[in-house]
């Protein structure tokens, strides 16, 4: 009998440990559930005081054991989150949230939750916690103590009977928690765009906050003491030290502008987010282009485009916070307060060409055009920047009650660094154009009208140009913008005045044009009478050039022939000793004859025979004196023979003459 109760209390054994065994799958976890207890039952999820229900300690994967008896086993998948979406924990155990709370503190204690039991010692919160789970999480979480939802399904046992019935016809999903599909998505900044975050939870601002600042900007303060040493004094001229201003501002600027937001991860960490002073609200500092695993319930990202500023333009930032106001240009600039980046007010050192990240709900951004600005008084024109679409032509009455409309451009440069004093007089460039360079335009152009006539106005545009043009400069000059250039496009008067001032032009035109025509007339017949008489003069010069070659030629004529005369009187002499005085007579006549041009020659002359009978001294002279009259009839002149004129004496003797 011994022996038979023993080995029944062996199977009897058996029998309980073998009821009480139990497999927990890979990835997979076990929890107990103790269905009585001497220390009663736990009003909890979980029973951490060792009462009847879900017990806090998981059960891992492989052969476990519990007594069948006090315990019944359940088995849980691992929490899964896609691999590019994000899980949502929500504590079911803890602490309740304080009133106006959305979400549970979080503590980097708790890890990923892994732990209920250091969770609920390090006093956790029940909720939705601020932390989520980022893509592609594989953990083993308690399932009682928590439920995670993710965008695939929702981990955990619910306890609403509810949500029970949902999960057991498997329709339980995110929706059942309040969550939508974009919950789950992760928060993505393309580029050239930037994320404006707004914290949703926590502490509120102090009350003349408008924006949280991590550190808020005492470390603001103690860089620009840093940089302020020595410190600029404001007993020196503004003009003395408003170099050294643009030096320390463009590093206090660069300097206030650098995000942060590595302190908190980006966002992703709330416990750093709040440990380091995070306050609900909008955040000063926005998100760079990224993907980040923001837990959307906490914080709200909107997407908008980075801050860029063009060639030509320069961005004045004005601020709602910051470090108080003090102006640093003191009572020189009298029209707004400048200040230096960090502080309250308009910051003096203005962003040129560039892209960044600037808060625009937060900080108020301004563009000044700082290439050559045009501006187009007149209502069939307008600039590419549109500052002068409202702009208009000037009109207004002259001296003498004659309605003036003036089409007007004034050409301006606005330097970068005079653009925040723009900015500060009159809160942006178009209130700048309208409120100031249209009403003194307006002003100095109608009363230069008035002090003219209409006549003056229109004749003498370039005296009113210069004196309107002196005016603005002068105006400009006050907030250190340079004026360029007056043109004046078109004067004119009423349809009547410019009526009557045409058609005296027409008038005085025609009379111009005829007293023109007049002279041109006049210079014509000048320049004919003195063409005529240069024709006449060229004819008298051409005459007496031909009188003067023709005296030339006479006198050689009349000196040729005296020549010849005094030859043949000579010769005349020198026959009449040779031949005789009747013979020489007879030479003499027909020389008178030959110098009459009468041109007698004998045919011939036959000497003497040899019988020795003499000559005629007449046939003697035939071939010379023929000779002669030929050349003398020719007109050439007769020069004197080649040889000596033979003769042949009674004696018979040759005589050459």
């Amino acid at each position: 009998m011994e022996i038979f109760l023993g080995f029944l209390a062996i199977v009897v054994a058996g029998v309980y440990i073998w009821f009480g065994i139990f497999e927990v799958p890979a990835h997979h976890i076990g929890i107990l559930y103790k269905r009585f207890s001497f220390n009663g039952a736990t009003r909890d999820p979980v029973a951490f005081r060792n009462e009847a229900g879900y017990q806090p300690t998981l059960k891992m994967s492989g052969w476990r054991y519990a007594d069948p008896i006090f315990y019944r086993h359940e088995i849980h998948p691992w929490a899964r989150v896609e691999g590019d979406k994000i899980g949502y924990v929500i504590a079911n155990v803890g602490h309740g949230l304080r009133p106006g709370q959305k979400t549970a503190e979080y503590k980097e204690v708790y890890g990923r939750f892994e732990d209920i039991r250091k969770f609920i010692l390090e006093n956790g919160q029940k909720g939705i916690q601020r932390l989520v789970l980022p893509p592609g999480t594989f953990l083993p979480i308690h399932p009682v103590g928590f439920t995670i939802a993710t965008l695939a399904k929702v981990f955990g046992v619910m306890s609403d009977l509810d949500l029970v019935e949902k999960q057991v016809a498997r329709t339980l999903s995110y929706k059942d928690f309040g969550f939508t599909k974009e919950d789950f998505e992760l928060t993505t900044i393309s580029n050239q765009k930037m994320g404006i975050v707004t914290c949703l939870d926590g502490s509120p601002l102090p009350p003349d906050a408008v924006a949280c600042r991590i550190g808020e900007f005492g470390d603001v303060a103690r860089k620009e003491a840093e940089l302020d040493n020595p410190k600029i004094l404001k007993t020196e001229l503004w003009d003395t030290r408003k170099d050294k201003e643009h030096e320390l501002g463009q590093k206090l600027l660069e300097y206030v502008l650098r995000s942060n937001n590595n302190l908190h991860e980006n966002f992703q960490n709330p416990a750093a987010f709040f440990e380091n002073g995070g306050k609900m609200g909008p955040q000063f500092y926005p998100l760079a282009s990224g993907n980040y695993a923001i837990n959307k319930k906490l914080f709200s990202v909107k997407i908008v485009d980075i801050v860029t500023v063009a060639p030509g333009e320069a961005l004045v930032i004005s601020a709602g916070l910051g470090l108080p106001a003090f102006d640093i240009t003191d009572a020189v600039f009298k029209y707004g307060a400048i200040v230096r980046p960090g502080h309250h007010g308009v910051w003096y050192n203005a962003l040129s060409q560039g892209q960044y990240l600037i808060n625009t709900e937060v900080l108020q951004i301004h563009r000044a055009q700082t290439n050559l600005l045009t501006l187009f008084f007149s209502p069939n024109r307008s600039s590419d920047h549109g500052l002068d679409k409202e702009l208009k032509s000037i009109t207004a009455l002259s001296k003498n009650n004659i309605s003036m409309t003036l089409d007007v451009d004034a050409l301006a440069v606005v330097p970068s660094e005079s653009a925040s004093m723009v900015i500060a007089s009159f809160g942006s460039m178009h209130g700048f154009i309208k409120d100031f360079m249209a009403a003194r335009m307006l002003g100095f152009a109608t009363k230069a009208v008035r002090d003219s006539n209409a006549e003056d106005l229109l004749d003498n545009q370039e005296t009113f140009r210069a004196k309107l043009k002196d005016e603005m400069r002068k105006e400009l000059m006050l907030f250190s913008v340079e004026l360029e250039d007056i043109i004046i496009q078109e004067v004119i008067g009423d349809s009547e005045y410019m009526t009557v001032r045409k058609n005296r032009t027409i008038a005085e035109a025609s009379k111009e044009t005829l007293k023109v025509e007049k002279e041109a007339e006049e210079k014509r017949a000048e320049k004919e009478e003195a063409t005529a008489r240069a024709n006449r003069k060229k004819d008298v010069v051409n005459a007496q050039t031909e009188i003067q070659i023709r005296e030339d030629m006479a006198t050689a004529r009349k000196k040729e022939a005296l020549g010849e005369a005094e030859y043949i009187e000579k010769t005349l002499q020198a026959l009449a000793g040779a031949l005789g005085q009747e013979n020489a007579m007879v030479i003499q006549a027909i020389a008178k004859l030959a110098e009459s041009k009468h041109p007698i020659v004998p045919e011939a002359y036959v000497a003497g025979s040899g019988n020795g009978s003499s000559a005629s001294p007449f046939a003697l002279l035939i071939p010379m004196l023929k000779d002669l009259a030929r050349g003398t009839k020719d007109g050439a002149k007769t020069s004197e023979p080649s040889e000596p004129l033979s003769l042949e004496t009674k004696e018979g003797a040759t005589k050459k003459i």
